[in-house]
């Protein structure tokens, strides 16, 4: 399957006729996908190469291609092909999170996707749970994973872990603080430099419940507790 894009930018100067580039300086990139609708035995990734036509006006093309993974979940007592939930794109590698909490190392050679290496411990919370949810992303040049917990009640997260991947050994390490920094977790994860945004550091944002109430999680304390609109 194959869809495109067409990026434009009108730029002018005081000596230069007006074009139209590339906002993105005609550098190709590639994203990675995980299917919205679940688990699946495999990810894709669209490469994005860009094409110059005549008259100065540069598209990018954008090729999604579906890459399958026939490697068995080494946490999985059936030992059904890997499927995967969550994925960062980091350093030419995909990071991809399976059902069962293995990390896989990948990367794309010659149209294929190769499985480098797979992580030696499953990635599961420490604390008892009933249910969690967890988020891969990547931040100040780690990759972290933070589990909202389930412990006494599937309605309530009452519980969060953070952790960081050792990219030696694929180890998960865990995080005590996040040095100037703020998380906030929704559909996907964004983080920010907390003086730079005016916010208190060390604290875990996300929503809970049908209506989607803010609640922090405040590190040092391991307190949950709701945001009053107008508190940082």
């Amino acid at each position: 399957m194959s869809d495109f894009l067409h990026c434009r930018v009108l730029t002018h100067g005081p000596t230069a006729r007006t074009r139209i580039i590339n906002p993105l300086d005609l550098i190709p990139y590639l994203i990675c996908v995980v299917s919205p609708n679940g688990p699946t035995s495999g990810l894709t990734v669209v490469h994005t190469v860009p094409r110059t036509l005549p008259h100065d006006v540069y598209w990018d093309t954008n090729v999604s291609v579906w890459y399958e993974c026939n490697t068995s979940d080494p946490f999985d007592s059936k030992k059904k092909k890997m499927e995967f939930v969550s994925m960062v794109c980091f350093h030419d590698n995909y990071y991809a999170m399976s059902l069962q909490g293995a990390i896989a190392v990948m990367q794309v050679v010659d149209t294929r996707l190769l499985i480098k290496a797979l992580g030696p411990t499953r990635a599961i919370p420490r604390s008892s749970w009933r249910f969690f949810k967890e988020y891969l992303f990547e931040m100040n040049g780690e990759i972290l994973l933070v589990f909202l917990i389930h412990r006494e009640s599937l309605a309530v997260v009452d519980h969060v872990e953070i952790f960081r991947l050792d990219l030696v050994g694929l180890d998960w390490i865990k995080v005590e603080r996040l040095r100037g920094k703020t998380v906030f977790l929704k559909k996907r994860c964004v983080w920010v430099d907390s003086k730079e945004f005016g916010c208190d550091h060390n604290r875990v944002y996300f929503t809970e419940g049908l209506e989607k109430n803010w609640k922090v999680f405040h590190m040092k304390s391991c307190c949950i507790s709701p945001v009053s609109y107008g508190c940082s």
